[in-house]
């Protein structure tokens, strides 16, 4: 008796059935994913904000109650040497991120993971270029320099709503600062409130100019500039928000439209919104 063994085989539609379906979730999936890997890096940087504002706050207590300035030029006979930690660019200024760095001793937690590194990492300026050393911002009316305005924690009325540092440009170099003004600009950072909400002048090229974007100041509160190198890319990184840390010691998440309010001095003096205004 001759037994007829049969072969058993995938046909042409069931094989074409099965990559559908593996298609399927792969598309189901795959933002999932996305979105977890997104949440763990927005994680990772409110833990380095925390970190860092720790040590910002440390130095405070070890110096007389008062925030470090935000740069000073370094003296010549220390100029020119490699930036280290930091990168291989030349050391020329000394800002607060290397005031604090004693206190934290990790420059990683300087670098948020969901912001990529500088454009300018290969020796080919200073620590005043986008070097992408720093990717947080201390708020500048707590750390300004050459104004006559005192730097203490005295000032500050509301420091649970008084931001001490934000999410800043992929490219910031040492001493990064920001706030709502648009005429301080240094580490790549400057015009916060301007930058993501324009100031309704014409003539200042901040509504439709310099952005490009002809829009009401409540259109670009919701949606921003896209600039990569200001803040309004940044306040929208993680999931439409950024994470901001405050100057009584604690880091939270805010979503992107929360940043709209920071500007308004008819909210925000009287302690009840985000601010940079001390």
């Amino acid at each position: 008796m001759v037994r007829t063994q049969i072969n058993k085989a995938f046909t042409l539609i069931e094989l074409l059935v099965v990559i559908a379906i593996i298609a399927i979730l792969a598309a189901i999936l795959f933002p999932v994913f996305a979105q977890a890997r997104e949440s763990a890096r927005t994680i990772s940087c409110l833990s380095n904000e925390k970190q860092i504002s720790l040590g910002l706050l440390q130095y405070v207590q070890d110096y007389d109650e008062h925030f470090p300035i935000f740069y000073y030029d370094l003296p010549v006979a220390q100029q020119g040497k490699p930036d280290l930690p930091w990168g291989p660019w030349p050391n020329v200024h000394f800002g607060w991120d290397k005031a604090i760095y004693p206190y934290v001793k990790n420059v990683q937690v300087f670098r948020c993971p969901s912001n990529g590194q500088g454009v300018d990492t290969n020796n080919s300026g200073d620590d005043s270029k986008p070097t992408g050393a720093v990717n947080y911002a201390l708020n500048a009316h707590l750390s300004l320099r050459d104004t006559g305005e005192d730097n203490g924690m005295a000032k500050v009325r509301y420091p649970a709503v008084t931001i001490l540092l934000s999410e800043t440009s992929r490219a910031a170099s040492t001493g990064a600062i920001n706030c709502e003004l648009n005429w301080l600009e240094w580490g790549w950072q400057g015009g916060h409130a301007h930058k993501l909400n324009g100031d309704n002048n014409a003539d200042s090229g901040w509504d439709s100019g310099t952005y490009g974007v002809a829009a009401t100041r409540a259109a670009l509160c919701k949606q921003g500039t896209g600039d990569e190198w200001g803040q309004s890319a940044r306040l929208r990184a993680h999931k439409k928000g950024a994470n901001y840390a405050f100057i009584d010691g604690h880091a939270k998440f805010y979503q992107g439209d929360a940043s709209c309010v920071i500007w308004d001095t008819t909210v925000n003096q009287a302690g009840n919104s985000l601010t940079y205004i001390p």
